[in-house]
């Protein structure tokens, strides 16, 4: 069985650090995760059934996390809420390598009798 922590919400620095889209938490903390992960890099954890890379940040207090506000408004957690975060064992396989989309329209106008159809789209 994993253990976990529990931590309270923090304030990043800079929106630099939310776009990156990672858990933050002190390098003291930190300590405890890469000894849970078998002293191995990276570390990914689990927040209320999100999985995260955990990263150091030296701006936040020892029993604090450090989330984007998207991430948070997700997760729903509010600034008072003290939650649990659990190392996360990740595969070196992913299962997942693709996905697929496939768009239904249907038109309405008499100028588009298209009733359903499959749209392509390109990224180039």
């Amino acid at each position: 069985m994993q253990s976990s922590s529990e931590f309270l919400p923090g304030k990043l620095p800079s929106n630099e650090y939310a776009f990156k889209n990672n858990l933050f938490v002190h390098p003291s903390a930190y300590k405890g995760f890469f000894a849970q992960n078998g002293n191995r890099e990276p570390i990914y954890v689990e927040v209320k059934n999100f999985v995260l890379l955990l990263e150091k940040l030296e701006t936040l207090e020892a029993m604090e996390f450090g989330a984007s506000a998207l991430q948070k408004e997700a997760m729903r957690i509010s600034k008072i809420d003290t939650i649990r975060i659990a190392c996360k064992r990740v595969r070196e396989d992913n299962p997942l390598s693709g996905i697929t989309c496939d768009l239904s329209l249907i038109f309405v106008s008499p100028d588009a009798p298209m009733e359903g159809g499959l749209v392509s789209l390109n990224t180039d």
